[in-house]
């Protein structure tokens, strides 16, 4: 057996060396999902980093992150991740606090201990940007001193700053705030915060894992770094060699202080948090569908391949051969190749990895500390692309075996008839098939309805997403079943679409007779091109029906045509919270900057005398606490549940965004607010803030109720006051501003406009919902027009090859020379548009469900896609084999 191999593999190097074209398109065919598939495992490790690249960017060269709590005592989680977590008494009377400023941590650890401050954001600060703008940007700490953080940053340029009124700036806040010449740090470059205090630029850092982050390095004791008396403080620790950690954590513990070693996050504990198998399933099912593609593009070339080589394996016959020395020849060749396609395909996705890594950086927003290089990754895709290459000589293999020795040294290989019948069992699973995902997507559509009518039953408690696993596995099943059954049945299916090409003009009987003739190529061809529109257009599916729901769900901001400006604090929108500090200045320079007819503000009431103080993860929010409207006769949750904020609004405004407007207008300028949420009974409602208990002595409002509008939608969660009498009750905070114009902004004004915020996203001009179908259109018809021709050029260029004779034939009984054209057109649109029709109807089954699992009012269909599939690009591929085929033969010769 292994002799038999042995003489097979060299017959296979052989023919791969004669013919290097064939055998590099059948490697690329192999290689290139192996490449994809290589590179893809690298760049996710590489962009997830673990080990001792994920120790050095969190805690640069240090032994250990040392937490300084403000609790006087903690426990150690049982769970604990590299931020430190740790457990504290839930009881406020048993939970000692104190300032972690006051801890001198240097004391604690053992002597010879190096410590400088973690890198990490901790706060913000409010930075001028142009004019009377400003807003705010997040401030990391970096501890420049015994290089202990060195990882936890990138310097591109200048220092780290040392002294408390130098700093440094990321590489897109310094392009921001045009402190940069030809990509230089300008000289003597300077920041001033809002409140006055300038600060020295003297460098140029990145974070690892942001790199396009608009961010503010400050060394320790900045006043930019400062942080509140209840937040941690993080360091790092460099110990002396012999430190027994685990005794020093659990000493430090009954002080407050977490140590994490960093042992503990280079090899971290197993996690109790355990996921459903659904996403095991999905990869396998797309491998599945990779190996299927490989199996099918390639097994096409490697018939064709066979065919080429009929003679040879003739004399192999003759010379005594058997049918099994013939079939492990054509096989030797699936191996030969597939190991050259699978480890080309690898070493050409190490290459890139290596070569584009600056690439990739800018492109993924985030460093690469080490390229990481998945030995058993690389080597189990290497096998299945090995494996794929093998399995698509199967057929053609089997097929050469069967041949007789005088039709083999002939070199004629027998074409199939046209008169065959379709595969019922074949028909009977796509049938079954398409029940399968009808009846998979009806269950799912219950699944939810149930789920949604529980969440409107209890509106306070918490509803966490759902996965319906058993309507999504029959789902997958179904689909599966029908791309099974449609490969199957292809080949037939082309014979008996010959049988109606009668009334084609001659260039198209001759394609259908050839595509019926040599379907050992066309069916596959054909099915490849189905595999890979279905999922282009189940894309397109997928895309028409989140479009169509985020439609449905879009909250318009503001009035048809508006500017809206939002500021600090603001959420009621989409998008990033506001950080941009509003100034009457601000507002005018903006509204100078645009065709500005009128303005409404919004904003908060806070009470009289409030003190605006540092909110949000890292206090990047001025934030004054709002009066609140609670319903009287609910008390504790139940009144927490149904409260809302008061927003100060123009009733003129509020009336003139239409639906119930006026209505809400009128209740508005009758000195009430106005509320939709549910909880509020009576014509009245408590004013409070979140942190007051009930008193007697609250003031009380009228109070009324509204249905729910979409013209209002985007205020639902608060409770609407004029704003004559929202100054009786407070101070407005102004949180956004309405410009009313008089017509459309030009680019120039948008830009100066936002060159005054100092924020991109702080200006949005109110246009409705503004659907990304155009750029999705132009991606998708792409991606499909690429897989076609790719399937097309193999298919048609292997028919050209096959059927050369044929051409020769027709010429010589007065065919003219634009003929041979003419047939690869058709050829090339026959097989795009068989393929393209029947993936766009497998992309459909996953369009039907999409529809329910984007929650979609209706069952979207993308036409226009849809045509450029099915019409547009089996055309085109007609129109490029057409163009690429030269009309005049070179001259054959019979064989017999």
């Amino acid at each position: 057996m292994a002799k038999h191999w042995g003489t097979a593999l060299r017959i296979a190097r052989r023919t791969a060396l004669r013919s290097p074209g064939r055998t590099a398109l059948i490697a690329a065919l192999i290689g290139l999902p192996v490449m994809t598939a290589s590179w893809l495992g690298m760049i996710s490790l590489s962009m997830s980093p673990k080990g001792e690249a994920l120790a050095t960017e969190q805690i640069g060269r240090a032994d250990a992150q040392v937490v300084v709590t403000p609790h006087r005592a903690v426990k150690l989680d049982n769970q604990q991740d590299i931020d430190g977590s740790y457990l504290y008494s839930e009881d406020p009377a048993a939970d000692d606090q104190r300032d972690p400023n006051t801890v001198d941590v240097s004391k604690l650890l053992p002597a010879g201990t190096t410590i400088a401050v973690r890198t990490a954001s901790v706060t913000t600060a409010t930075i001028a940007t142009t004019g009377s703008a400003s807003a705010n940007y997040p401030v990391a700490v970096v501890d420049s001193t015994g290089g202990l953080s060195a990882g936890t940053y990138r310097l591109d340029s200048g220092r780290l700053p040392e002294a408390t009124n130098e700093i440094a700036l990321s590489p897109q806040l310094a392009k921001h705030l045009g402190l940069l010449t030809d990509g230089k740090l300008e000289p003597d470059a300077e920041v001033s915060t809002h409140d006055g205090p300038s600060y020295q630029v003297v460098g140029i850092a990145t974070t690892p894992s942001a790199t396009r982050s608009l961010s503010i390095w400050a060394p320790p004791g900045s006043p930019l770094s400062r942080v509140g008396a209840d937040a941690e403080l993080r360091y790092v620790a460099d110990l002396p060699d012999g430190t027994n950690l685990q005794a020093l954590q659990e000493k430090l513990l009954s002080q407050g202080v977490v140590v994490t070693p960093r042992a503990a996050i280079v090899h971290p504990g197993p996690s109790n948090v355990s996921y459903g198998g659904g996403g095991s399933a999905a990869t396998m099912l797309v491998i599945g569908f990779g190996v299927l593609e490989i199996v099918l593009l390639a097994g096409t070339a490697f018939a064709v391949s066979a065919r080429r080589q009929t003679r040879t394996l003739g004399l192999v016959i003759a010379a005594g051969g058997t049918p099994a020395d013939v079939r492990r020849i054509v096989l030797a060749q699936g191996v030969v190749i597939g190991l050259a396609g699978a480890g080309g395909g690898i070493a050409v996705a190490v290459v890139a990895m290596v070569a584009g890594k600056p690439l990739w950086e800018l492109l993924l927003a985030r460093l690469i500390s080490d390229i990481q290089f998945p030995v058993g990754r690389l080597v189990v895709v290497g096998v299945i692309g090995a494996v794929a290459g093998v399995l698509a000589a199967v057929v053609p293999a089997h097929s050469a075996a069967k041949q007789s020795p005088m039709a083999a040294l002939a070199g004629r290989f027998a074409s199939a008839g046209t008169g065959v019948r379709l595969r019922r069992p074949a028909l009977f699973l796509v049938a079954g098939g398409v029940a399968s995902v009808v009846i998979g997507t009806s269950w799912m559509a219950t699944v939810y309805a149930k789920h949604q009518k529980e969440a409107a039953g209890d509106p306070g408690a918490y509803q966490g997403g759902i996965t319906p696993e058993q309507p999504i596995a029959l789902i997958l099943l179904g689909i599966t079943c029908v791309i099974a059954g449609l490969v199957w049945v292809l080949p037939n299916l082309i014979a008996r679409a010959a049988t109606i090409g009668r009334a084609l003009p001659l260039s198209g009987r001759l394609a259908l007779r050839d595509a019926a003739r040599h379907r050992h190529r066309t069916g596959p061809a054909a099915a490849a091109i189905m595999m890979s529109v279905a999922g282009t257009a189940a894309m397109a599916f997928a895309l028409a029906n989140s479009f169509a729901a985020s439609a449905q769900d879009y909250v318009p901001t503001g009035r048809d045509g508006d500017a809206v400006i939002r500021f600090n604090g603001d959420n009621t929108g989409t998008g990033d919270t506001g950080t941009v500090i509003w100034t009457a200045a601000l507002e005018r320079n903006v509204a100078d900057a645009l065709p500005t007819k009128s303005i409404n503000r919004l904003g908060p009431v806070s009470p009289i005398g409030a003190k605006p103080e540092r909110q949000g993860p890292q206090g990047q929010f001025v934030y004054t606490e709002p009066l609140v409207a609670f319903p009287l006769g609910l008390s504790g949750q139940d009144a927490d549940m149904a409260a809302s904020p008061l927003l100060a609004v123009d009733p003129d405004f509020i009336a003139s965004l239409g639906g119930n407007g006026a209505q809400v207008a009128a209740d508005l300028r009758a000195g009430k607010i106005v509320v939709e949420t549910q909880g509020f009974a009576g014509d009245q409602a408590r004013l409070g803030r979140w942190t007051d208990k009930p008193s007697a002595k609250d003031k009380k409002i009228a109070v009324s109720t509204r249905k729910p509008s979409h013209e209002l939608a985007a205020f639902s969660r608060q409770a609407l006051v004029g704003t004559e009498t929202a100054r009786t009750l407070g101070t407005i905070n102004v949180q956004q501003a309405h410009l009313a114009l008089t017509r459309e902004p030009t680019e120039a004004e948008l830009r100066t406009a936002r060159n005054f915020l100092g924020a991109e996203s702080a200006l949005k001009i109110e246009k409705g919902y503004q659907s990304p179908a155009d750029e999705a259109l132009v991606i998708l018809l792409s991606v499909a027009a690429v897989v076609t021709l790719l399937g097309v050029a193999i298919a048609v260029s292997l028919s050209a090859a096959e059927g050369r004779a044929d051409l020769a034939t027709l010429a010589a009984v007065g065919a003219k020379p634009r003929q041979r054209r003419n047939l690869a057109a058709a050829q090339a649109w026959l097989i795009g548009e068989l393929g393209c029709l029947l993936g766009v109807f497998v992309g459909a089954l996953y369009g039907y469900t999409a529809r329910v699992a984007f929650g979609s009012p209706y069952f979207a269909i993308p036409w226009r896609e849809l045509g450029g599939m099915v019409v547009l690009i089996p055309l085109c591929a007609a129109l490029l084999a057409w163009l690429l085929t030269r009309s005049r033969l070179p001259m054959v010769s019979r064989i017999d």
